[in-house]
């Protein structure tokens, strides 16, 4: 398949060749999008890499580093939901997964008994301890030629981005799928 830096070169010249039957296409926009898209499944890949010896998933590993951050390391399965941005079905795969593991514990809440909480065990904990350091040095080591400002001028137009979606999506211009499916690289 070639290194990224190829793969983006084979984009831009597919989108230049793509241009000439469609004159107003914005290229570096089109291009920009595919690469986020692109990049995103790249850095997930790298994660899991990282990842697989210990069993775990990225979105379990995600999901057991919220758990892990929050106060009391306790978190409630509508937490999940909202920062990982997945469905209550999928959390609670991913939860069951955990627990079964000994990574969580899933107990009622005293306060309320038809709402669940989720606690990181012992096990979870020394798990998130052995692998935190691993998965920070695979992030510094990925931004490593990036300069602080660097990072934070890509911080802000990526946010900048992330409201310009917001504002289409609420217009009704186009919905979340469909920017998704638009930005993915084509074949």
């Amino acid at each position: 398949m070639g290194s990224l830096l190829t793969q983006i070169a084979d984009m831009e010249t597919g989108l230049n060749r793509l241009q000439r039957h469609i004159p107003d296409m914005p290229v570096r926009q089109v291009l920009t999008s595919r690469l986020l898209v692109h990049l995103g499944k790249e850095l997930a890949s790298l994660l899991d890499q990282r990842l697989r010896p210990h069993g775990l998933s990225d979105i379990e590993y995600r999901s057991l580093m919220i758990v892990y951050s929050l106060r009391d390391s306790v978190a409630y399965p509508s937490e999940l939901c909202s920062s990982l941005c997945n469905s209550p079905a999928n959390i609670t795969r991913i939860t069951d997964s955990l627990v079964e593991r000994g990574l969580i514990s899933r107990v009622s809440d005293e306060q309320d008994r038809r709402r669940l909480v989720l606690k990181i065990t012992e096990q979870g904990e020394r798990l998130m301890q052995s692998l935190l350091p691993l998965m920070l040095g695979s992030v510094r080591d990925s931004y490593r030629d990036f300069s602080a400002q660097d990072i934070e001028q890509l911080l802000d137009s990526l946010k900048r981005l992330a409201a310009a979606i917001d504002q289409a999506t609420e217009r009704g211009q186009v919905s979340s799928t469909q920017v998704s499916s638009a930005a993915a690289p084509a074949g």
